[in-house]
């Protein structure tokens, strides 16, 4: 599994505060490595879930995507909307944070001593239990050919 903050003025507290966010809500061990557009955690083991979880300004994360290989088949997004490429949706199943208007509500993530601003889906997830995959399907919404649905179970 693999995390990716999409932000290049990234803090070191913001940094720790993430680490440790991802390895609770998904009970595993994460690296740090420094992309060139901010951070990358890699689970250890790396091939436990399938899964790329991303987190960044829309126009930034739709520029990685489009330019980067993406081996896994989940991809979880934290951003606003954006246009997500044709050949993503037809082979990767794909989560996103976003409303129906195509917003993604922030708050700031210190009222639960987080030192980031965190979406409400990520507060969710983080809030919910069970196996990762399962509770990102209940959090987030599901892209589906282009059509935003709700998983069945939604918390």
């Amino acid at each position: 599994m693999r995390y990716i903050i999409l932000n290049k003025k990234i803090t070191r507290e913001e940094k720790k505060s993430r680490k440790e966010y991802i390895e609770k809500v998904t009970n595993l061990y994460f690296i740090p490595f420094e992309i060139n557009d901010g951070i990358e955690y890699i689970s250890i083991p790396s091939l436990t879930d399938d899964c790329l979880f991303i987190v960044g300004h829309n126009i930034v994360v739709n520029d990685y995507l489009s330019k980067n290989y993406i081996p896994e088949s989940i991809i979880v997004i934290v951003s606003c909307r954006f246009r997500i490429n044709t050949n993503l949706k037809k082979y990767k199943t794909i989560y996103v944070s976003y409303n129906d208007r195509g917003e993604t509500n922030y708050y700031n993530g210190m009222e639960w001593n987080l030192h980031f601003y965190i979406s409400k889906e990520e507060l969710k997830l983080i809030n919910s239990s069970g196996l990762f995959i399962d509770r990102v399907k209940k959090c987030f919404r599901m892209v589906n050919n282009g059509k935003n649905t709700r998983e069945v179970g939604q918390l």
